[in-house]
């Protein structure tokens, strides 16, 4: 290091500002009065730099911490307070750093997580799609040079552009390749860990009853195979992606099931098909060429690299648009099935076993999903209390004047059968 120009104060910006460009062509080194080891570097070209700079067990370690326009004085004497108590309790810095430089980048880790999930999850291609769409601003950071402030802009970001349920997946995602990379010899902590995700409440749009003579006939009007293919979306409350696979070897007519070996859950579903749907099924067999096994085949004039359908989102926007409704989903058709039967006096575990949830809770969102079935058990219950009431006391007056009550305009001790009249 040259020691011919070598000066000692405390820094400021503005002082390290003002500080004159060399003239002789050799570096300046400027060091900071308060916090040892810290120093600025002035170039001959005038760039400034900050530097830490001491002698630690037994040899030297320097380090540049950053640019004098790109870091404050503050944060340099806090980086510089770190080395001098790694140096203390006997560590190297430097070698810290070249550790961390030498480490996974995240592109690297990602590449070995998806040979994880290719050979476990189902769900494989959602995690490409979230690295490709979202994470692709840190994917030539090492590891260990990913901070917690970086994780949580890149939240707020996402959230942001995208929606708050879109930053929790990538916020997952990122979190579950920082903790499989421990397992590939990775020692820095998970900068995920401790960031708050945003609050998700459960959808629970579905086709509500005005809406379903509209819908119907809009999705007649479609060319084929979508008035099938979406008549069967709802009638089977199956996912989308299960409905573009359908196989005429899966489905048994005379039983009237539908025996989906490979779900989201990675279990076999058995199911049910109802009237509707067997005849729907039915009449595409008739027309089908029964040599390919797709019920819903892909067509040439597609150009679709798969053999089967593969997207329904330009005639589902038709669709809504003919029919004049606004915000249902594809998969809405699946929970307006659940919806309906849950209406209809269902129990949640049959609903669930007809959706193929292996989890409760995942079955626990249709009892709430219309308060039609609530507000008939309060009223029933609101009747049998006021029943109750009117034969041991004065009949509320709401209820006495209530039109067509058999009881109206009745004595209490008149009403109902239970129990005997008040004697006086």
């Amino acid at each position: 290091m040259n020691k011919r120009i070598a000066r000692r104060l405390a820094f400021s910006k503005s002082r390290l500002r003002e500080i004159p460009t060399p003239t002789d062509g050799r570096r300046a080194w400027y060091y900071d009065a308060k916090t040892p080891g810290l120093a600025l570097a002035v170039n001959a070209n005038g760039r400034k730099a900050f530097y830490f700079y001491r002698w630690g067990n037994g040899k030297p370690v320097r380090l540049k911490l950053g640019d004098l326009h790109t870091i404050s004085v503050e944060t340099a004497r806090r980086v510089a307070a770190k080395h001098n108590a790694q140096i203390a309790m006997g560590e190297d810095p430097a070698e810290e750093r070249r550790r961390r430089r030498s480490g996974l980048t995240l592109s690297a880790a990602f590449a070995k997580w998806m040979v994880y999930s290719k050979a476990h999850k189902r769900s494989w291609k959602d995690d490409e799609r979230y690295f490709r769409s979202y994470l692709e601003p840190l994917k030539h950071k090492r590891l260990a040079e990913i901070r917690r402030t970086d994780v949580q802009e890149l939240q707020m970001k996402v959230a942001r552009e995208s929606g708050q349920c879109t930053s929790n997946r990538m916020l997952a995602l990122l979190s579950v390749i920082f903790n499989k990379a421990a397992d590939w010899g990775f020692e820095g902590a998970n900068p995920c860990l401790g960031i708050k995700r945003f609050s998700e409440r459960s959808r629970d749009r579905f086709l509500q009853a005005e809406e379903i003579p509209a819908f119907l006939q809009s999705v007649a009007m479609e060319p084929e195979p979508w008035p099938d293919y979406f008549l069967l979306l709802l009638f089977t409350g199956v996912r989308k992606g299960n409905l573009f696979t359908m196989r005429w070897d899966e489905i048994d007519m005379d039983r009237g099931v539908w025996r989906l070996p490979d779900t989201k859950t990675g279990l076999a579903v058995v199911v049910p098909l109802a009237s509707a749907a067997i005849e729907i099924l039915a009449r595409r067999k008739a027309r089908a060429d029964l040599s390919v096994p797709w019920v819903f085949p892909t067509t040439s004039r597609r150009r679709s690299k798969k053999p089967h359908l593969v997207e329904d989102l330009a005639a589902w926007r038709r669709i809504l648009q003919r029919a004049g409704i606004e915000g249902l989903r594809p998969h809405d058709l699946r929970r307006s099935l659940g919806s309906w039967m849950a209406i209809r006096g269902a129990s949640l575990p049959v609903i669930g076993k007809v959706l193929g949830h292996t989890q409760p809770q995942t079955t626990s969102i249709y009892a709430r999903l219309s308060v039609d079935p609530q507000r008939e058990a309060v009223e029933d219950a609101t009747r049998e209390i006021l029943r109750l009431a009117a034969i041991d006391g004065e009949r509320p007056q709401a209820e006495a004047e209530r039109p067509g009550d058999p009881g109206a305009g009745e004595r209490p001790e008149q009403v109902g059968e239970v129990g005997s009249p008040r004697e006086g």
